[in-house]
């Protein structure tokens, strides 16, 4: 990773990157079944999600789907029954997935594995979000609080102090996003969190809005993350370098400038960005 060295800016997803956490997935769903039709069949299809996230079904992170909102299936299989698109584009971006006429979602993560399980059992969306919110919290403190890489804090404070700006970008608003970057120790040590950053779109406003900030180029600015189509398109597209920061296999057909599967991977890079 010779390219560390010019990196002056870094931007940092937090979910799936910052922490990695698969306990939420089973929860999610269960909440999401509880006082409908699925009830009762909250493993199998909790079953059926590992098996997207590990790529055994045709439809894998990576790949895009389209959303139907006239959607109804009966059984656990048409839930997964999905006609998976690959991407194409050698920077990951594939605007023509999104047209007038037709919507299509990135599968990235395992948070998007949730969402994408919500929409197919029918579930309306501020249901859906309301579940989201409430594993959200119990994850910050209790039996089900993510586990904490003691070493992330330290080497995320290691580039701050190195004089390189260190950013947070996060989709999530911030009373649903802050109490997890305080539990991850990482309030005072970055030098500013993005909230609510509507990854990809957004950031075709705020990364200009970054450079003219930072007074850096292009080429200067680091992202990494694990949903790729949110956290790295953007910058690849905007001349920045990407790493591809995720435990599982990503079936997006690009060649991003590094790839990290474990956080001690992540500390060790952060550390070697900080010299």
């Amino acid at each position: 990773m010779d390219f560390l060295g010019d990196c002056k800016v870094v931007i940092l997803d937090m979910d799936g990157t910052l922490y990695q956490d698969e306990g939420f997935i089973a929860r999610n769903v269960a909440y999401l079944a509880e006082g409908t039709r699925w009830q009762g069949r909250e493993d199998d299809i909790t079953a059926k999600c590992f098996e997207l996230i590990r790529g055994q079904l045709p439809l894998k992170l990576g790949h895009f789907y389209e959303t139907d909102a006239n959607l109804h299936c009966e059984t656990v299989e048409e839930l997964f029954a999905v006609t998976p698109v690959e991407n194409r584009r050698s920077d990951g971006f594939e605007e023509r997935f999104f047209d007038h006429n037709k919507h299509f979602t990135y599968m990235g993560d395992a948070w998007s594995v949730t969402f994408f399980i919500g929409e197919r059992m029918g579930i309306p969306r501020t249901r859906g979000t309301e579940c989201f919110l409430k594993v959200r919290e119990e994850m910050l403190e209790g039996p089900f609080a993510m586990h904490l890489h003691e070493d992330i804090k330290e080497a995320v404070g290691q580039v701050t102090a190195s004089g390189k700006k260190t950013y947070i970008f996060t989709n999530t608003q911030q009373v649903g996003a802050e109490g997890f970057i305080r539990k991850l120790g990482l309030l005072d040590r970055v030098y500013q969190v993005k909230y609510g950053t509507n990854k990809p779109y957004g950031l075709d406003t705020l990364l200009p809005q970054i450079l003219k900030e930072t007074g850096v180029r292009p080429e200067e600015m680091l992202s990494i993350g694990d949903h790729t189509f949110n956290d790295l398109s953007p910058i690849k597209k905007f001349g920045g370098k990407t790493i591809c920061m995720s435990p599982y296999e990503i079936h997006d057909n690009v060649q991003w400038d590094a790839r990290l599967t474990t956080l001690d991977q992540l500390c060790d890079t952060l550390r070697r960005l900080a010299r």
